[in-house]
């Protein structure tokens, strides 16, 4: 029986200044630095939801991302697509899923996904083009009952799947190689650990006599690790606050703050790449109340949610100053130096996270399902696989020979439909600080006097079109700021309001 994620206990040697009540370094094997590195990975939504599971009071707030939460998590089923888009982005799934399945001490407790095709996939050719992630999504099929029309479900689940997609190498390694050890400074470096490397790291920090420092073994469990995860954030000593004070040292929560713009290189999108707002701005300092907006500026901030921690800073363009996240992000790197990927995309997300306009630098994966009909000797059975069956491909002549017409007709590709998480027709009113309503539930000035305390003389209006470069500056003000939108658009509210004068 596996063992239980409560039972775990990674071993940690911390070297202590006990004057200063301060850890110096720490001492580790391959199992704690790959829960470290597994940070990287984890989609910010589940970030959101361990920490608030982790430490209620008081709370952690990334920037908006709480918010950004927390109006998923409140927003009513009749404005999302399907049940399960709002499931997705509350539980956000990671293609590194079977990475997580390695790790020693697993901190994401995310279940896997299912997958559901229509019962009646044999018997009708139109439910044989689709799967769903929810038993609840329709299939589009159907029969009258009492001279009612009843659609049917999707709510046959593949068995099987995903020992497919799991089977691979049997090696231990998960984020590192299988080094000796390690060694981790206070802030979140990690380096292959040696002699001759910890001693001029201890002279660089002024102990030029290691012996003087005290020493202690840690057995690291759950708790203490979603504590690091939290002064991952919030601290610049994350060592030190979560084995020696317990706690973040650091308050996390921003204002608005100057960011400088990212340097986005033109990728050539036509006008469909691009998203209009309206703009509700307090006269006087361009402080933006609240947006107006379609889905499709809603689609985009809640695919905020599900990408992994590794991903905003790589799209982010390494500018977010936020703890020790930038340490830990470049210690992975270093280690893993010529394994990267070539992809010059900066995420790679689940094909139910497609939205109709990603402004961001993100690819999403288009996985099918197989199912096929076989004969081996005298067996016969179907199956539902990820991976293309040979009777289906085409590559070659000797292939096509091996199987008759009839497996080849009995085999199927079946793809997922996604078209972004709320309803094309849902207007929405979007926060400062990522607070998402639907409009129809309050009024304009409403909320502006409700949250603002201002009279509607005091509120101007205005349009703003926004593109990949104001996308990506918006992921980056969300993580680091509790004022999103006025940090990311100021500059257009204010160049509209010079243009308009």
């Amino acid at each position: 029986m596996a063992e239980s994620t409560e039972t775990v206990k990674l071993s940690l040697r911390l070297l202590i200044d006990e004057q200063k009540n301060k850890v110096v370094l720490a001492e580790s094997g391959k199992d704690f630095v790959d829960v470290l590195f597994s940070f990287l990975a984890l989609p910010m939504g589940t970030i959101v939801r361990l920490l608030e599971k982790h430490r209620k009071s008081p709370q952690v707030v990334v920037g908006c991302f709480n918010n950004l939460y927390k109006s998923v998590s409140e927003m009513g089923l009749e404005s999302f697509q399907t049940e399960a888009c709002k499931q997705v982005l509350l539980y956000p799934r990671s293609v590194n899923l079977e990475k997580y399945r390695k790790i020693k001490l697993k901190i994401d407790d995310t279940e896997a996904v299912k997958y559901f095709v229509c019962p009646d996939f044999k018997r009708r050719e139109s439910c044989k083009r689709y799967y769903s992630i929810s038993s609840t999504e329709a299939c589009g099929c159907g029969e009258y009952e009492n001279s009612k029309f009843v659609g049917g479900l999707m709510n046959r689940e593949i068995q099987g799947l995903e020992e497919d997609q799991v089977q691979g190498s049997d090696s231990d390694e998960v984020f590192v190689s299988c080094e000796t050890s390690f060694v981790i400074t206070d802030d979140l470096k990690v380096a292959s650990s040696s002699m001759d490397y910890v001693l001029n790291t201890l002279r660089g920090f002024g102990y030029a006599n290691p012996y003087k420092l005290g020493e202690i073994v840690l057995d690291v469990g759950l708790s203490e690790i979603l504590t690091l995860l939290e002064c991952l954030f919030t601290s610049d000593s994350p060592l030190t606050d979560t084995f020696l004070r317990k706690q973040s040292s650091l308050c996390l929560t921003r204002s608005r703050i100057p960011l400088t713009p990212p340097t986005v290189q033109e990728s050539g999108a036509g006008p469909d790449q691009t998203i209009t707002l309206k703009a509700f701005v307090k006269k006087g300092d361009s402080k933006i109340l609240c947006v107006e907006s379609g889905a499709d500026f809603i689609d985009l901030i809640f695919t905020f949610l599900a990408l992994p921690l590794e991903s905003v800073w790589d799209i982010s363009g390494d500018s977010i100053t936020l703890g020790c996240i930038g340490n830990v992000f470049r210690s992975f790197k270093g280690l893993n130096e010529g394994n990267e990927d070539s992809s010059s995309a900066k995420a790679l997300l689940p094909s139910y996270y497609s939205c109709p306009k990603q402004l961001l630098d993100v690819v999403i994966e288009q996985r099918e399902i197989y199912y096929y009909k076989f004969c081996r000797g005298e067996t016969y059975g179907s199956k539902f696989t990820r991976n293309m069956p040979d009777c289906l491909n085409t590559q070659g002549d000797y292939m096509k020979k091996l199987y008759s017409k009839q497996q080849k007709e009995d085999a199927k590709v079946l793809s997922m439909r996604s078209f972004g998480f709320v309803r094309g027709y849902a207007r929405f009113l979007v926060t400062d600080d990522l607070v998402i309503k639907l409009k129809d539930s309050v009024s304009n000035i409403s909320l502006l006097k409700l949250r603002m305390h201002l009279a509607e003389e005091d509120v101007a209006e205005q349009m703003i079109t926004i593109g990949k470069s104001e996308a990506i500056g918006l992921l980056r003000s969300s993580m680091m700021t509790s004022s999103a939108l006025t940090t990311c658009f100021w500059n257009l509210i204010v160049k509209k309001a010079r243009e308009e004068t």
